[in-house]
């Protein structure tokens, strides 16, 4: 048992390793801004994230004012299947394949995009969209 274990988690560093390699900095990006988003981090949502983020969820617009430390929207953790979007080959998203978030009481559940862009050489979270 503790054998595989062990093997569990040293094949997670391992395409935890692969993820940062390829595209990772897109991957890891996202991953914190949905971890800080979710706790209420605001710390770290303000290192991946644009001063204002706008979140759709079936048709309607809520915004994260990552300066002001207020959202419409929360994300209801946890989340599930993250890979990045690609057009023309560079990385312009990420898909999330199963997100809930919660705005007032009405809770929505879906597929999930965030959109990427470049500031600073660094990978920012500008919009997110729930299906």
């Amino acid at each position: 048992m503790r054998q595989a274990i062990t093997i569990s988690v040293v094949g997670g560093v391992l395409l935890l390793s692969a993820a940062l390699a390829y595209g990772g900095g897109h991957i890891e990006a996202s991953t914190k801004f949905l971890l800080a988003w979710g706790k209420g981090n605001w710390d770290d949502l303000a290192t991946v994230a644009t001063e204002k983020v706008t979140v759709t969820v079936g048709g309607k617009d809520a915004l994260i004012d990552v300066v002001n430390k207020k959202a419409e929207v929360a994300l209801v953790l946890p989340f599930r299947g993250i890979s990045s979007v690609r057009v023309d080959g560079a990385v312009k998203g990420v898909t999330v394949e199963e997100i809930a978030v919660r705005i007032g009481s009405e809770e929505k559940k879906g597929k999930g995009t965030l959109t990427i862009q470049e500031k600073d050489g660094k990978p920012v979270i500008t919009k997110v969209s729930v299906e």
